[in-house]
């Protein structure tokens, strides 16, 4: 299972939950006053309603730009924390690439797997004699020895940053 995250939308958090080859359960979250602190709930109540547990997730995806920066920087941390805690990929995907959702799924579920696929040939070609073939479940792979960077920011602009008053 994959989760995936856009936070970076003034009027909505968009979150979804599925398979590589299989069309992914997005849940809506509208906008209200403290949106970002309901990231969490909202992945817990997809969770629930796909009888998953966070256990079950291989990999996350999530919008890192460009955008609102809060939206951005809240959206990461989830991610960037969640992927570390369980020890899964997580990759970046930004708004410049597609709009629509499922596209945005389509394109990180490639990126994922391309990362699962190097690393599955570094595995193989490291311990030959105990790692022949490949395990069927690369989440116990990466979980044994894979720690990948945190997914970085992409704000597509300089930012703005205001100029200290002078003192006269």
């Amino acid at each position: 299972m994959y989760l995936f995250i856009n936070n970076i939308s003034l009027n909505k958090v968009i979150l979804g939950l599925g398979q590589a080859k299989k069309p992914f359960d997005f849940l809506n979250l509208p906008n209200f006053q403290n949106k970002n602190d309901r990231i969490l709930s909202g992945i817990d109540r997809l969770l629930k309603k796909n009888k998953k547990n966070l256990s079950s997730l291989n990999g996350i995806i999530v919008i890192n730009g460009p955008g609102s920066f809060a939206g951005i920087r809240i959206g990461l941390s989830v991610a960037n924390t969640l992927a570390w805690v369980l020890n899964i990929p997580a990759i970046g995907v930004n708004l410049s690439q597609e709009k629509h959702s499922q596209e945005l799924v389509k394109i990180g579920i490639k990126k994922l797997l391309k990362i699962k696929n190097l690393y599955r040939a570094k595995l193989s070609y490291t311990t030959e004699s105990s790692y022949t073939t490949g395990s069927s479940d690369l989440r116990s792979d990466f979980r044994s020895s894979y720690r990948q960077k945190p997914v970085m920011p992409f704000y597509g602009k300089e930012p703005n940053i205001t100029r200290a008053k002078q003192d006269y």
